[in-house]
């Protein structure tokens, strides 16, 4: 991959996030992204020089020979990539898939030759920036409160709960739409915040401010499920054509599922 990474859990996250990548752009073939396709043209075998980042790991696997898939797109794009690492996404793996969706993010960007930045380093290396996203360290600890400036023809891809103020969460849907030709909100959340399967009394604590709530969970149930569906309507109300929000389980196996469910929908 021309990556020389040290560490092996660094190594780990570059193999896993180019072996998912290598498995999307064979699902996509051709995909409505915005009006731009995604056409697979070819295989054939690797040759010294080659871009290793389009190996075709599966024929390999069945072959023990290297070929190189070859994708052509009609046009280019952009990529904006905000991931939110305030201290609720802590929980559990949120923040840790967030870094796997945005290294496969930029793995892809790299492949199509689009432009990519992560936020707030706007200058990252793919080296440095699978650094940062194995160590979970790249964010934003307060990203509603983030400024930062929109680039022409630009896709804004925020990873987050989006477990903020609703007026907050509102204006800064505004002002990302202002900034931005689209914008795409992925709600990531725990499977158990998602469906809320706890039962007896239990202590529940706020991650961001530490304040601790006793209560019968089963009862607690549908009223939690009520706030987090009012919660998802409020992140698809205020977005315009071209953009949306999509809500995902931080659950193993599920990446390239989640990754061409996201194509489709753009």
């Amino acid at each position: 991959m021309g990556i020389e990474l040290p560490d092996s859990e660094l190594i780990e996250f570059a193999k896993s996030i180019e072996l998912v990548s290598t498995d999307v752009l064979d699902g996509l073939h051709r995909s409505a992204r915005g009006g731009e396709g995604v056409e697979y043209h070819s295989t054939f075998p690797y040759s010294a020089g080659e871009d290793a980042r389009r190996i075709d790991w599966k024929r390999f696997a069945s072959s023990d020979r290297f070929f190189v898939n070859r994708f052509e797109r009609e046009e280019k794009t952009s990529w904006t990539i905000l991931i939110d690492r305030s201290k609720s996404m802590s929980y559990e793996k949120k923040l840790k898939w967030a870094s796997y969706w945005a290294g496969a993010l930029i793995f892809l960007a790299k492949v199509w030759g689009d432009r990519w930045r992560l936020l707030p380093d706007t200058d990252s290396s793919i080296e440095d920036a699978f650094h940062l996203l194995s160590q979970n360290k790249v964010g934003v600890e307060n990203p509603e409160n983030l400024e930062f400036e929109g680039r022409s023809g630009d896709r804004l891809v925020v990873f987050s709960d989006f477990f903020w103020d609703a007026d907050l969460l509102r204006k800064r849907i505004q002002k990302w739409q202002s900034l931005f030709d689209h914008v795409s909100l992925i709600q990531i959340l725990d499977p158990r915040e998602a469906e809320f399967n706890f039962s007896g009394v239990m202590e529940f604590r706020d991650l961001e401010s530490s304040d601790r709530l006793v209560l019968d969970a089963g009862r607690a149930a549908n009223r939690y499920r009520k706030v987090l569906k009012k919660l998802q309507e409020s992140l698809k109300a205020p977005l315009s054509e071209g953009s949306f929000s999509m809500t995902f389980q931080a659950e193993e196996g599920k990446l390239k599922e989640q990754l061409l469910k996201f194509f489709e929908e753009m």
